[in-house]
């Protein structure tokens, strides 16, 4: 019953607009930094970590950042996994590094 409750809402959302899945998306981001405390504390420590000598004001920034854009990509997964992948591809407005990527599948190690 579980399942089938949580892939109809999967469905649902791959419905919405994109644009309205980042909203929910970057929402529930802040619920789970809110909620969660052990999340929120690894989450501050890592990026204080990654981004020592930095002013405290851009790592307040980045912390928020990271926040709302983990959210999202979590919220847009319902809408990549449900559309076809022309649709998929047709969002993608830019893509460093793809090189690498060809350069190992031709490789064997894709």
């Amino acid at each position: 019953m579980r399942y089938f409750l949580i892939a109809g809402l999967f469905r649902l959302a791959a419905c919405l607009p994109l644009r309205i899945l980042h909203g929910l998306g970057a929402l529930a981001g802040w619920l789970v930094y809110r909620l969660s405390p052990g999340y929120a504390r690894r989450l501050r420590e890592n990026i204080a970590a990654a981004w020592q000598g930095h002013p405290d004001t851009e790592t307040r920034e980045l912390l928020r950042a990271n926040i709302a854009e983990t959210g999202k990509g979590a919220a847009e997964l319902a809408w990549v996994w449900q559309r076809p992948l022309a649709d998929v591809v047709g969002k993608v407005r830019t893509c460093a590094g793809f090189e690498h990527l060809e350069a190992a599948r031709r490789q064997g190690r894709g």
